[in-house]
């Protein structure tokens, strides 16, 4: 019974999460998305990339060491050189890393590393589009 209301309760939160997420970026396209929780604590990373855009969050509910890393590769129309930029934020409940490429060049790739440590646990997930 109580296995079945959590359950019900992750389903929620992942429903409202979303929905939260294409309201507010409605061109943005899902790359990668992960639930989990640490001491009963939900928390989520996600990671998605458009033409021109990226965005990598990790969230926890309470508090704790929330962090995460993303690497963004972008080419050049122009030229066909490849670019890459790397960003890391670290917090206690929310982070996110934005990457926009320039006008001339589009979005290749995204990899992200997502990291919470709370209650002297530690959970981790890696996203690549």
């Amino acid at each position: 019974m109580k296995a079945n209301r959590r359950k019900k309760g992750m389903e929620i939160f992942c429903f409202i999460l979303s929905c939260a997420f294409v309201l507010t970026n409605p061109t943005m396209h899902f790359a990668g998305f992960s639930l989990g929780s640490l001491n009963g604590y939900k928390l989520f990373a996600q990671s998605s990339k458009d033409q021109h855009r990226a965005k990598a969050t990790t969230a926890f509910q309470t508090k704790g060491n929330v962090f995460v890393e993303a690497t963004y590769w972008y080419v050049d129309t122009t030229t066909l050189r490849v670019y890459s930029s790397t960003m890391c934020k670290n917090d206690f409940s929310r982070c996110e890393v934005e990457f926009t490429a320039p006008s001339n060049c589009i979005s290749v790739r995204l990899e992200s590393f997502h990291k919470v440590i709370a209650y002297g646990q530690i959970w981790s997930k890696q996203l690549t589009e």
